[in-house]
This record gives C-alpha cells, sequence and structure tokens, in this order.
C-alpha cells in the first residue's frame, strides 16, 4: 500500500484552523473523538488535541499520520458503534439513521438528512458494508465518509471555504481515493474481527505502530477490548450516550430544572407551613418531594462532573 499522504501532508496538525479545518489537518476524516479502548492508536494515531464537542465541551481528538488511518478509525467507528452496539443481526447493513443516533454532534438531523441528499442515500436504507448481499455497499459506504467529511470540514459546495483545502488533502488524486477507499474497508474489516468474525487478511490492509504511528507490515496491533472495560465503565458510558440531558445539545438544562424546582418547592413549603395553610401530613409529602428534586439534581450534577473528567483523561467518545 502507497501512502501518498505520509510523506505529503498539505497541512500541518497545528496550523491555523483558518486555514484548514481539524478534520483535515488531523485526516481525521469524520472528526471522531479518541475512544477509551484506543482504537486510535492501532489506525496511527500520532497526536490527540482538545477540540469543541457538540456541548461546547473539550473533545479529545486524534490526527493521524494517514488519510488511509484515519478512513480507517472512520469505518470501525461506524461499523462497532453503529452496528455490533445497535444490532449485531447477522445483517452486515447499517443505515443513516443508526450511523446518527450513535454519532454524537449538534445538529444531528440537518447532518444526516444533508449526507442524504449529498449521496442520493435515504436515511433508511441499508448500507451493506461487507457487501455480503449488495455488491454497491461498501461504495455507498465510502459515499458516507466523503459526505460526512465534507460537511465537517466545510467543504460541501465549490463556494464553501475550505472545499479547495478538502479536495487537495483527500481528493486530489487517484492515490489518495484509494489510500481513503482502502483504509476505510481495513477498519470495517478490523471491527468484524474484533467482534470474533474471521475474516482473511488482504495485501490493501496495514497495520501501524502504536508509538509512532507509522505505517508497519501486515502483524494485526494488540488493543484493548471492549470487553475487557469495566462493567462500571460500561454502566456510566452507557447513561451518558443514552441521556441527551447529559450528553446531548441539552446538557445541562436537567440539572438546574431540578435545582431550581427543589428550590421553589421549599420555599413554598416552608411558606404555606408558616402561615398554616397547609397540615402537617401535606407538609411530610412536600418535604419528601424537594429531596427527590435535589436528589435528582445531584446525580445530573455528578454525571456531568463524570463526563467531563473522562473526557479530560481522553477515554471517551
Amino acid at each position: 500500500m502507497q501512502f501518498t499522504s505520509l510523506k505529503n501532508r498539505p497541512f500541518g496538525i497545528y496550523e491555523s484552523s483558518s486555514v484548514a479545518p481539524a478534520s483535515v489537518r488531523f485526516y481525521n476524516i469524520g472528526a471522531i473523538g479518541a475512544t477509551r479502548a484506543g482504537h486510535e492508536n492501532r489506525f496511527g494515531a500520532i497526536d490527540t488535541n482538545a477540540l469543541p464537542g457538540s456541548n461546547g465541551k473539550p473533545l479529545p481528538t486524534p490526527a493521524f499520520s494517514t488519510i488511509y488511518g484515519g478512513a480507517a478509525y472512520f469505518g470501525h467507528y461506524v461499523v462497532r458503534r453503529a452496528y455490533f452496539e445497535n444490532r449485531d443481526d447477522m445483517s452486515w447493513s447499517v443505515t443513516l439513521r443508526d450511523i446518527f443516533k450513535k454519532y454524537q454532534t449538534g445538529s444531528s438531523d440537518q447532518y444526516m438528512n444533508t449526507v442524504s441528499t449529498d449521496t442520493g442515500i435515504g436515511v433508511d436504507e441499508a448500507i451493506d458494508f461487507l457487501g455480503a448481499k449488495d455488491a454497491d455497499g461498501p461504495l455507498k459506504l465510502y459515499r458516507v465518509m466523503v459526505a460526512m467529511g465534507r460537511w465537517e470540514a466545510n467543504a460541501r459546495k465549490e463556494t464553501s471555504k475550505h472545499f479547495e483545502a478538502f479536495n487537495r488533502t483527500y481528493q486530489v488524486n487517484q492515490s489518495l481515493v484509494d489510500e481513503l477507499w482502502w483504509g476505510m474497508r481495513h477498519g470495517v474489516w478490523e471491527a468484524v474481527r474484533d467482534a470474533g468474525y474471521n475474516i482473511e487478511w488482504q495485501n490493501t490492509e496495514t497495520y501501524f505502530d502504536t508509538k509512532t504511528g507509522m505505517p508497519l507490515s501486515n502483524e494485526p496491533v494488540p488493543v484493548k477490548k471492549e470487553e475487557e472495560l469495566t462493567k462500571g465503565d460500561e454502566l456510566v458510558e452507557r447513561l451518558m450516550d443514552g441521556d441527551q440531558a447529559i450528553s446531548g445539545k441539552l446538557s445541562g438544562a436537567r440539572s438546574m430544572i431540578f435545582g431550581g424546582l427543589g428550590v421553589v418547592t421549599n420555599w413554598i413549603n416552608n411558606s404555606l407551613v408558616s402561615t398554616g395553610v397547609i397540615t402537617e401530613n401535606v407538609a411530610v409529602w412536600l418535604t419528601g418531594l424537594v429531596w427527590v428534586l435535589i436528589a435528582a439534581f445531584g446525580f445530573f450534577m455528578v454525571m456531568k462532573f463524570m463526563k467531563f473528567f473522562m473526557a479530560y483523561l481522553n477515554r471517551k467518545v
């Protein structure tokens, strides 16, 4: 496999975002954050930088040595998160809706519908990522990857701010297109292998040194499996992914609402008791409600703190 992008990086990782967006400078076409299991390292991650997430908080995001590695990271993420963590029903297919259900980003509906329009793929249309039943399935996933990359880079149209930077990095010649294509396919195959299925190694596949991020031979790189994570870690991750008030664009709203309701209810309770308007039994019930609201406030505040702390440690997508 020839890595044109390794020797001819058009934009430095630390160049200004006004020159090229992070998804282009980092060779991270999907702008996907770092993982708790370190999957990015097996695909040639060479650095990690904190970028603003969909909720405005810093999201550790890896940069790769090649666009092959960044595309592999995308393919691996889609199959791992949108298929094996979502359905794993032997259909070997995902939909745009499946992908964006797991893709933590702002304006996800608009993003999904734009990608659907740009690719001509329906949001509920099956994308056969292995090509098991639909030979065009892998090509559909490739088109989705490029369309998502253009959205992330603000490069959808010729008049878009970073259209030229995106094309120069990812699409200027066939060698770069081949890197993206085979990188994505390698990531897909690796995710399937991680799940215990046997896929014969292909001569287009390359592994990377986990310390330097440089391409190696065809020897697989040991990686921490998802099942090796503690049950506590898994529980926290699922709670955070599943609750939009914790991880979504409404992050912070629920804790403030419960806290505010607790304060107001407590004030009303004390006022009514002091004026003799309510009986002691009613006062007891109101006091209980106050404690429930305060407990809910405390729970969501703790979860928000844990999410921030895990992101700080570069352990969470």
